[in-house]
């Protein structure tokens, strides 16, 4: 067996930016103390 590493597509590389840009700046985003609440203030 030989294992390779696969290349990540755009939209998986996207979502690792945005979720490295979320982590750098949480303060910029919404933040909820529950999931209810989440759906609830949709």
């Amino acid at each position: 067996m030989n294992p390779e590493r696969e290349e990540s597509n755009a939209d998986t590389v996207a979502a690792i930016r945005e979720r490295d840009e979320m982590i750098k700046n949480p303060e910029k985003y919404k933040r909820y103390s529950s999931f209810a609440e989440f759906l609830w203030r949709r």
